[in-house]
Parts: C-alpha cells; sequence; structure tokens
C-alpha cells in the first residue's frame, strides 16, 4: 500500500514532464493511468504463474516424508 501511494505520488509529480514530452495526454489523464497499472497487474499475475505451477506439480506427501 506504501509503494502504491508512494507511486501515485510520483507519477502525479512526475506528470509536468510527460505532459511536455506526449502530445495529447493530459497530466492527470486517467485512461493513461489505468491502463498503465493494468498492464503491470498482467506482468505480476504473469510472473507469478510460472512458479505456482511449478509448486502445483509437488506431491506434498513426497516432499513432507522426505523432511
Amino acid at each position: 500500500m506504501i509503494g502504491l501511494i508512494t507511486g501515485i505520488g510520483a507519477t502525479a509529480a512526475l506528470s509536468q514532464m510527460l505532459r511536455r514530452t506526449l502530445y495529447g495526454i493530459s497530466n492527470l489523464d486517467p485512461l493513461s493511468y489505468v491502463s498503465s497499472i493494468l498492464i503491470l497487474v498482467a506482468i505480476i499475475a504473469f510472473a507469478a504463474l510460472i512458479p505456482a505451477r511449478r509448486a502445483l506439480k509437488l506431491d506434498v506427501a513426497r516432499a513432507l516424508h522426505q523432511e
């Protein structure tokens, strides 16, 4: 939560620079914020999927028995 708040604050602070470099996008364009957040969530979900699929293939009873 702290990272999210810090990121939103930093983005709002740097929005003036973005407004000068990207034409046609306002400094607080909600569509840009939402789309970038959705892209990041998709990347995070894909990155978490790989270890989760590997963990699902483990036999828990065998792993506990070996310990």
